[in-house]
């Protein structure tokens, strides 16, 4: 294959994982090189630079109302399932749902290997703070790999870097198979004051989209 037809190839594939780590973009394309399909490029160039440095478009009042109107119709669509955890996060203590019961649960399912992921902690970070009475963030980590020690310190290095302020745990593909249709990173799950899962998203959404989203949740 010419290098030029190559290269073009090569960034529509990164322009595929920009908004979520799938699996899917990822066979896809895999006669591009065999040897690397299942491995999303966390330094895939940044074809969508007006998403801005965290990677998630601003809010604006027109977006605003956009989203508002999109997520009162997804809420009522959605199809619930039901999700529980009690396991313990990175540092050994304990994280179960149902201490938060009350608040609204944001359950974030990434990888410090997966660059979309990586660009939406900064918001979580930032919501979990702003709504800190109401709101809490749980991240649980997939590293994709047998040693729980490189795992441990993968996850503790990026919560460093990004002074992760909700607890993270890690997880494998067992606990992945609980979300319907998983179908790539970030996965979130949005769980209302009851404990019922009532969105679940993929990938990088507008800032607009999930403080919408969790507006409605916290006034419900």
């Amino acid at each position: 294959m010419p290098n030029a037809h190559r290269f073009l190839l090569t960034g529509i594939v990164g322009a595929l994982c920009f908004s979520g780590c799938t699996m899917s973009s990822y066979k896809a394309f895999s006669w591009l090189d065999p040897s690397k399909a299942k491995t999303p490029d966390v330094n895939a160039p940044d074809l969508f630079a007006a998403a801005g440095k965290e990677g998630v478009l601003p809010v604006t009042p027109a977006s605003a109302s956009r989203a508002v109107t999109s997520i009162r119709r997804e809420l009522n669509e959605f199809q619930s399932f039901p999700f529980n955890l009690d396991m313990l996060d990175v540092s050994g203590r304990p994280i179960r749902l149902q201490d938060h019961h009350g608040k609204v649960v944001i359950i974030d399912m990434w990888g410090t290997w997966c660059g979309p992921c990586r660009r939406v902690i900064p918001h979580l970070v930032k919501l979990q703070k702003k709504h800190a009475e109401q709101l809490q963030v749980i991240g649980l980590c997939n590293e994709r790999t047998q040693d729980k020690g490189a795992a441990s310190a993968s996850l503790t290095a990026a919560m460093n870097e990004f002074g992760i302020n909700y607890p993270c745990a890690l997880i494998d593909d067992k606990k992945v198979s609980k979300v319907p249709n998983f179908s790539g990173y970030p996965t979130m799950l949005f769980i209302d004051r009851t404990g019922k899962v009532r969105m679940v998203t993929v990938g990088v959404k507008p800032e607009a989209y999930w403080d919408s989203l969790i507006e409605e949740l916290l006034e419900s």
